[in-house]
């Protein structure tokens, strides 16, 4: 299919960057680490593509979090360590919830089944923790992380109120 979409120039790394750009939660840093993982897909290294854009759905998930004012880390003062809230627990947090709601229902809830549950793909977690297999398709998994990229960027800024939140479909 994306063979399809490139033979119309319809799928490049230029475009697939430009529509991210417009998400209202990707900032500068998340679409300077994403580009590697977008061009490593482009240039067929889809094991590559995988695992630097898997770690960056996670990261756009926790400034969503962190934009919406949800708590994303804490900090032990008996231990002085610092915790990052976990991608379940983020994908769980009601503000995030309803702000992934304005693209699609139960977002989150497939998220969480993509990226984190066991019963689900779990891409994400084994991923991170080195569990996926070499021979995996990694063609698959890396699209389907673009996908999920180019989803979460449908919330958008309108061009009236930079300060709102909406999703594509509703600014236009």
């Amino acid at each position: 299919m994306v063979e399809v979409f490139r033979n119309r120039q319809a799928w490049t790394v230029d475009l697939i960057m430009e529509a991210l750009s417009h998400g209202a939660f990707f900032d500068e840093d998340i679409l300077k680490a994403v580009h590697p993982g977008v061009q490593a897909f482009e240039d067929a290294r889809h094991w590559d593509s995988t695992h630097v854009l898997l770690p960056q759905i996670e990261r756009v998930i926790r400034n969503i979090a962190d934009r919406l004012g949800a708590r994303t880390q804490s900090y032990k003062s008996q231990t002085g360590e610092l915790h990052w809230a976990s991608l379940k627990t983020l994908l769980e947090e009601p503000k995030v919830v309803d702000m992934l709601a304005k693209v699609r229902a139960d977002l989150a809830r497939h998220l969480k089944s993509l990226l984190i549950d066991s019963r689900g793909l779990n891409l994400r977690d084994d991923a991170c923790h080195g569990i996926l297999p070499p021979n995996v398709d990694a063609e698959r998994i890396a699209l389907l992380c673009i996908l999920i990229l180019l989803t979460v960027s449908m919330l958008v800024r309108p061009p009236t109120q930079a300060a709102d939140v909406s999703t594509a479909e509703s600014s236009s």
